[in-house]
């Protein structure tokens, strides 16, 4: 499961109900705390992803395609016009920006104009693009109740409240004893995702899928680590067609031609571990066929220059440089970490070209996790604050491993089985 929201590709979130009560909730994974924005006062104006990622650019004093800064374009509405490519400027304005950089927020609603010009044109990106037959998912569909975990599973400390304690400051060094007790947290993760390839088939819902991958996890005596992390509602991800990550999952039916990234994570004896792949659904086209085969390619050659010593940047060098290669798209703004007794910590692993400081070193653990897709890097996220879809309706896939950095090179901790 991705970490957090890293980098400035535009987000566009979705207006949930309580924005009726006039406080509307800005809440994306990598938030901790829930914050509000008193919309009684905000006037509509006309932002486009490429306006706000140029402000955010210029205010952050940061690189393309790298800040430490969450930013939401948050909407007034959204509807089934936005998938079929129709009345797409009245959707558009009416968009407002409210940006968070550290501690400093800023609600910027009358500067529009003043960034409206920009090299790449917002309206020719929405241009109608080929990327195979497959059902788009344009909604959240009907979420049940979480599955509920017995008393004498060990449970993370986030599992009551939802807020996950601080991890380290720095990317942790772990002795034997730690790299251990992580490779058995995997080695579980890696035997429940194996199941999911054995069981899928079109009629399943997704809701289907997490509720048996929960009872495995159950019977393997530990505890589905995204459940109720930051208050995520399930025990897995599921992810289908045109969603990137973190999909929620519901009613919804698999159909014939589906590609859906399922994602584990379990918390056993004190540690995570975590995986993921994406799956074909029946009959899938050629084009979703390359898609799944080129993601996979950019985890495996990712992992395959790992070693003491190496940049954590030059993971996202490697990806960037498969991704050009399988003509397709990195979408940058989920990130890879660290990871043991803590979920997410350092270091940040990005997929994309970027300057992260600091090298590999023996006793680290940590996820490669690219998600790639067949047409732009935009992501926008749902009403539910968590399902993220890419905003051409392109597909996307996403692989990921735990591994291990060894004294010479490098372990796989959820490897095949």
């Amino acid at each position: 499961m991705q970490s957090m929201l890293k980098l400035p590709t535009a987000l566009l979130f979705r207006k949930c109900d309580k924005a009726k009560t006039g406080k509307l909730p800005l809440r994306c994974p990598c938030l901790t705390e829930c914050k509000f924005l008193n919309t009684q006062s905000t006037k509509s104006t006309f932002w486009t992803p490429y306006n706000s990622y140029s402000f955010i650019k210029a205010l952050c004093s940061m690189e393309k395609r790298r800040a430490k800064s969450v930013y939401h374009i948050q909407t007034s509405s959204y509807s089934r016009a936005l998938t079929r490519r129709k009345n797409l400027k009245q959707f558009v304005s009416s968009c407002y920006l409210v940006t968070s950089h550290n501690n400093f927020s800023l609600q910027m609603p009358s500067l529009a104009s003043t960034l409206y010009e920009h090299t790449r044109s917002f309206w020719s990106f929405h241009k109608k693009r080929d990327f195979g037959d497959y059902a788009v998912i344009d909604r959240v569909g009907e979420v049940c109740k979480s599955c509920s975990v017995p008393a004498y599973i060990q449970y993370p400390p986030y599992a009551d409240t939802g807020k996950p304690t601080q991890g380290p400051s720095g990317p942790e060094v772990k002795a034997s004893w730690q790299v251990d007790s992580v490779r058995e947290s995997c080695r579980i993760a890696r035997s429940i995702l194996n199941a999911v390839e054995e069981n899928l088939k079109v009629g399943m819902t997704t809701e289907a899928i997490d509720a048996m991958l929960h009872q495995r996890i159950i019977d393997c005596g530990a505890y589905p680590s995204p459940l109720n992390y930051h208050g995520f509602p399930k025990s897995v991800c599921t992810s289908v067609n045109n969603v990137a990550c973190h999909g929620i999952p519901d009613d919804r039916r698999l159909v014939n031609g589906d590609i859906i990234s399922v994602d584990v994570t379990v918390y056993y004896n004190g540690y995570h571990g975590d995986c993921c792949e994406t799956y074909l659904i029946g009959n899938v086209d050629d084009c979703g066929r390359h898609l799944v085969r080129a993601a996979k390619r950019c985890r495996d050659e990712a992992i395959s220059i790992c070693r003491p010593g190496m940049p954590f940047s030059a993971i996202g060098a490697k990806i960037e440089e498969i991704a050009k290669e399988e003509k397709i798209t990195v979408v940058p703004c989920f990130v890879g970490h660290g990871i043991g007794k803590y979920f997410h910590g350092p270091p940040d692993i990005y997929h994309c070209y970027n300057d992260y400081p600091g090298t590999m070193e023996e006793g680290m653990t940590f996820t490669i996790e690219p998600i790639v897709a067949q047409g732009s890097e935009e992501v926008l996220i749902l009403e539910d604050g968590w399902t993220a879809v890419m905003l051409d309706n392109g597909r996307a896939a996403q692989f990921e491993h735990t591994i291990h950095i060894t004294k010479s090179a490098h372990e796989i901790l959820t490897d095949y089985c």
